[in-house]
This record gives structure tokens, sequence and C-alpha cells, in this order.
């Protein structure tokens, strides 16, 4: 494409970016005209990544919340045998066969676990716990939405 680019749609919940880019001498388009943009920075529900022509840019990577949200990885590793070598222990106990085969393990061990419960997303820190109890981390998450990440 030629550079640099210079036009911009941008969510209005994004007024720091909008600001820059404008500051800089970008000229930000309507909502509409997203076809026309240079670069996009919008929501990822609200990027259409099908859409885009080549030479566009969007601040997301198409299908990277499968590995940026903490419950989603967790269920893509969950079947991956060869993961569970190099990555922590993971369930998400939202999920019926993620928490049944935890309380499985968790039946089966013989030496004591804690594990950190994290709520799924967007938590910031908000309502991590740590257990020692499969009955406490069933419990947590299911008050909280939480996935069970990893084994201390």
């Amino acid at each position: 494409p030629p550079w640099p680019l210079r036009s911009f749609v941008a969510d209005a919940k994004f007024a720091d970016v909008i600001a820059v880019l404008t500051e800089r001498g970008w000229r930000r388009l309507d909502e509409s005209d997203v076809a026309a943009a240079d670069l996009v920075w919008r929501n990822l529900a609200k990027i259409d990544f099908d859409g885009l022509a080549p030479q566009q840019r969007v601040n997301h990577l198409r299908g990277a919340q499968a590995v940026s949200h903490k419950a989603t990885l967790a269920r893509l590793l969950f079947d991956d045998v060869d993961a569970r070598a190099y990555f922590p222990r993971c369930y998400d106990l939202r999920c019926a066969a993620h928490a049944e085969a935890f309380c499985r393990r968790n039946a089966a061990s013989r030496t004591p676990t804690a594990w950190v419960v994290k709520p799924a997303g967007g938590s910031c820190g908000r309502g991590v716990a740590c257990v020692t109890s499969a009955a406490d981390a069933i419990r947590v998450a299911r008050t909280t939405a939480a996935s069970l990440f990893l084994t201390l």
C-alpha cells in the first residue's frame, strides 16, 4: 500500500486513538466508510475480516481470541495430548466435560494440589481465588463463571 496511510474509521470509545491519529494528520471517516479507510480501529465483533481489502489494516488479528481468552485456550488445549507436556493443566469448569475430568483427576490424586481459579474473561484480576479442593473449585466456578487455570 502507498505509505503513509491517512484515513481511518474508529469506534467512538477509542477516543485516545482518534486524538493521536487526528493530531498526526489522519482523516477520520464515518463508520459507514469502512471500505475506504486505510486503518480500521474497532471492537473485534465489528470487524468484517472477509470484507477487508488487502491494503487495509485493523487493530485485531483474525482468530486471536483463541489464544488470548483463557477459557477458549483451555478448551483448545483440553484434548491436545502434546500440549499437556508443556502447558500447565487447565480446565474451563463451565464446560461439563472439563468439570468431570477435573473432578476425576483430583479424586485420583494422592498429593494435595492448589489451584488458581480465574474468571473466564474481563476480570482484570478481580475474582481470582486459590483453592485446594475440587469441591471448592467447582463452587467458585459456578458462582463466577471461572476457568481453572494452573496448578501450583
